[in-house]
Order: structure tokens, then sequence, then C-alpha cells
């Protein structure tokens, strides 16, 4: 039997890029479309991704099987503000003193 698990999630810029079936658990690793992203801190469109990290996240079963999708996160780094979390660089730093 064949699923197209893209029309199965139904999710906006997100394809299923592998599946495993293990012991009767099915795992879908997904992959974003879009090529920018918003930082939730100041709102910039950013075009350049440092890393991707995945989270396993359990979603609703599929023919009866538990399904888990890894579901990749794209921390944000724009470039002056230094980073996500907020770490100065250490050229700003030095500016200043």
């Amino acid at each position: 039997m064949w699923i197209n698990f893209d029309q199965l999630l139904d999710l906006p810029n997100v394809t299923v890029v592998n599946y495993q079936k293990i012991a009767q658990t099915i795992f879908l690793k997904l992959a974003l479309l879009n090529e920018t992203i918003e930082c939730p801190n100041c709102h910039q469109t950013l075009d350049r991704i440092n890393q991707t990290e995945y989270n396993l996240v359990r979603d609703l079963s599929i023919l009866g099987n538990p399904v888990y999708l890894e579901v990749p996160r794209r921390p944000p780094n724009p470039p002056d503000i230094g980073g996500a979390r907020g770490v100065k660089s250490a050229k700003s730093i030095s500016a200043k003193d």
C-alpha cells in the first residue's frame, strides 16, 4: 500500500524526506520547504540558516501504528542582535570598551 505522507500530514511548507517502520512504530523525518525564516525576537527575515535541530514529536496513529515526527527546528541567528539567545560577539563587546 502506498501512502502519500505529504498529503496525509497536510502541513504548509513541509515535506516528508524519509520514513522508517521499526517494530510497528512509524518515524517520519520532515524537511522545511521555505528558504527563509522570521526571527521571533526582531522579526527580521533571515535567509541564512546556520543549523537545523530536530525534535521528536508523537503524532496521531496511521493504520493503527504509533507515529513519531522528526520535526526540524531552525534557530534564527540575526547578525545584528548576536543570535537568538542574545549572546554578544567578542567584536561587539570590545567595541564598547
